[in-house]
């Protein structure tokens, strides 16, 4: 050996051993920390969906408001949100949920009903508890009205 114990040259057989094990250590230690990174990628992948998708910040209960609503069962909610929930909720901001929101009532033939955009802002938020039980508020009919024909026409 040499100074330190580092086995001499000639003991190739005690060198090709520490090789080994070295070269046996560094694999398991980059597996662990690949598999470390794809877990972080996950995550950070999750993160940004999840920023993305307002439907998943929402609480719970008002997705199965949500559900129940679009169910065709009176006794269990629909197993997904409507596509057409998930493209208003995807929207970046409440003025394109607004646009959103006009333009499907319009697929459906409805385009003279019109949105207090405050109705709108709580729905695209989550909002959907009343201010006060007893007077009209953010999910009442006094909230949607008909449209004005001259609004009507400039679109």
């Amino acid at each position: 050996t040499v100074g330190g114990g580092v086995p001499a040259p000639t003991d190739t057989a005690a060198v090709m051993q520490q090789l080994t094990a070295s070269l046996s250590k560094t694999s398991e230690e980059t597996a662990n920390a690949n598999q470390l990174a794809r877990e972080v990628l996950e995550l950070k992948r999750e993160k940004e969906e999840t920023s993305k998708n307002r439907l998943k910040k929402l609480h719970g209960t008002v997705t199965t408001l949500i559900r129940n609503a679009a169910s065709n069962d009176d006794e269990r909610p629909a197993p997904n949100v409507p596509e057409s929930c998930q493209r208003f909720y995807k929207c970046e901001s409440a003025g394109m949920a607004d646009q959103e929101l006009t333009y499907q009532f319009q697929e459906r033939k409805l385009g003279d009903v019109s949105f207090a955009h405050g109705t709108v802002q709580q729905i695209w938020n989550g909002s959907y508890l009343y201010a006060s039980h007893g007077s009209p508020s953010n999910f009442s009919a006094f909230c949607f009205t008909q449209r004005a024909p001259l609004q009507q026409n400039q679109e």
